[in-house]
């Protein structure tokens, strides 16, 4: 008889998993059994034990798989952020050039990020995993320069020097650097070591939605053979890694994490695409500048290329 209990409260379980990231969040999990014991008339202390004790198990042995949903869910937000719906107007390279200046700072410090956070991870998976994403992104920091200096071939803007360090460090840029460093503070902040991954994995997950979508861009300039950090091939590497991934999200899924650990993690993933957020609202305010820095050159070169009027000898 005790055991028929128990699998009927197993088998209630089973049905509440499918909607158990809801519950989780919403810290209902005992009242919606509670109900479900009182309408069967099985308040027994055994059976509260039961109810505690499942419902702990299930929400540590769930807790990846809500922390992954948790970032799929952020990333599909990302993707409506207002930058990439100015980033589909931008026809040329040299309009594509508008915003690369202002991600400098962040294409720098990511490898500094992805180094300090490898170095505070003890645990021998994570710390193959920590290690698996800084060495696949090594390197990308001269892609980007590479990319930078090509494109300040058509620079709209000589005014600014943006190679210099004063400029890095003024305003123009001030949200970039405002971004990295909250995402660097994530990896000093983190108390578990299971949230240095959580960090890689969601700056994995914005990374995927910009490389889409400007890699795409790029391609329809016909220059994409040209670049290296924008281009598809970028795109193409980012997602080779996907086999290693799978392997790593199936382990990493079977760990028990303690349920305070989730909510922590559910809080830095919200934090860092705060911080995501801020710096694309950074792009757009670049992309507009010179996008009204490049009409005015427009009309300015239209107006000196009127043709002038010749005034007759006879009206002299």
């Amino acid at each position: 008889m005790l055991c028929q209990k128990f699998d009927k409260q197993v088998i209630f379980y089973s049905f509440l998993l499918a909607d158990v990231h809801f519950i989780a969040e919403k810290e209902s999990l005992n009242t919606h059994f509670s109900g479900y014991l009182h309408k069967k008339e099985k308040k027994s202390w055994y059976a509260a034990c039961i109810v505690k004790t499942v419902q702990q198990i299930i929400l540590m042995e769930m807790a990846m798989k809500i922390i992954q949903d948790y970032i799929d869910s952020k990333q599909q937000e990302f993707m409506n952020h207002p930058f990439f719906e100015i980033l589909e107007q931008l026809n040329s390279l040299q309009e594509l050039s508008y915003f690369v200046p202002e991600l400098t700072f962040w294409a720098m410090t990511f490898q500094d990020i992805l180094r300090i956070n490898e170095e505070r991870v003890n645990d021998p998976y994570l710390r193959k995993v920590a290690r698996h994403h800084r060495l696949e992104d090594a390197g990308h920091e001269k892609w980007f320069l590479h990319d930078k200096k090509y494109m300040e071939a058509v620079n709209i803007d000589p005014t600014n020097d943006t190679n210099d360090v004063s400029w890095l460090y003024s305003k123009e840029t001030q949200l970039t650097r405002d971004a990295a460093y909250a995402i660097l503070a994530e990896v000093y902040k983190s108390n578990d070591e299971i949230l240095n991954i959580v960090l890689l994995l969601t700056i994995e997950s914005s990374g995927h939605v910009f490389f889409e979508k400007v890699s795409k861009q790029v391609k329809q300039t016909g220059k994409d053979k040209n670049l290296k950090y924008f281009s598809s091939s970028h795109l193409e590497v980012e997602m080779a890694h996907a086999l290693f991934e799978e392997e790593m999200e199936r382990s990493l899924f079977a760990r028990t994490v303690p349920i305070q650990t989730r909510r922590e993690a559910l809080k830095m993933i919200d934090r860092c695409y705060d911080a995501f957020n801020k710096m694309f609202d950074g792009l757009i305010i670049a992309c507009n500048r010179r996008l009204e820095l490049a009409k005015q050159r427009n009309h300015q070169d239209a107006a000196n290329k009127e043709p002038v009027e010749l005034i007759s000898h006879k009206a002299v």
